[in-house]
């Protein structure tokens, strides 16, 4: 038997918002703040991915809008991504929701 399951307006609006699948991937990843600056790198850690973006775990805060660079061995085309949200979780603990960009190298 069907049953239907009514979703209020903001379970509507967060599930309109993810437009691809994200699949649990724990994986601990280089960084750099600015792609024109990739001498320094910093450590992140991906909690989930998908063809479109990632959720990425780190000990700084992110700010909205910003370029970020990955140095990577994984096999990708995406090695830049902009910061569309980030949250403090615990005192020196950040979330961040990231959307691939394209890379012109």
């Amino acid at each position: 038997m069907f049953k239907y399951k009514e979703t209020s307006y903001l379970e509507k609006r967060f599930i309109e918002q993810r437009r691809n699948l994200r699949y649990p991937f724990n994986y601990t990843i280089k960084y750099a703040l600015t792609p024109t600056s990739t001498e320094n790198y910093y450590t992140g850690i991906i909690s989930n991915i998908s063809s479109s973006g990632m959720c990425l775990y780190t000990s700084c805060a992110l700010v909205k809008g910003q370029e970020i660079i990955f140095r990577t061995v994984l096999p990708t085309f995406y090695r830049k991504a902009i910061v569309r949200w980030c949250e403090n979780k615990d005192r020196n603990f950040w979330k961040s929701g990231l959307e691939f960009i394209q890379s012109n190298n």
